[in-house]
């Protein structure tokens, strides 16, 4: 599963700390909207914890850049017969 946006996008800085509940690396959204910092860390363990993966592609919007934004990209095991969480 992949959702893009086309938002201010994310600069390397703030994603290298994503998956870090310890980091709150929340800013203003392209209308102004507040983050929590709390939901991307979440997400990321649950999937993780499901032997899933979580990817996350973002341009930071520039004056000049016409394709900015971020694209999540979600991907799950499709069985999980045979381990501890089935």
């Amino acid at each position: 599963l992949s959702v893009k946006d086309h938002g201010i996008g994310m600069a390397p800085g703030i994603m290298k700390d994503l998956f870090d509940f310890g980091v709150n690396s929340s800013r203003r959204g392209t209308q102004g909207e507040h983050g929590s910092g709390f939901g991307l860390p979440m997400i990321h363990r649950f999937v993780t914890a499901y032997q899933g993966s979580l990817h996350i592609q973002s341009t930071q919007k520039t004056e000049s850049s016409i394709d900015h934004g971020t694209v999540i990209t979600l991907i799950l095991r499709g069985d999980l017969h045979g381990t501890d969480l089935d």
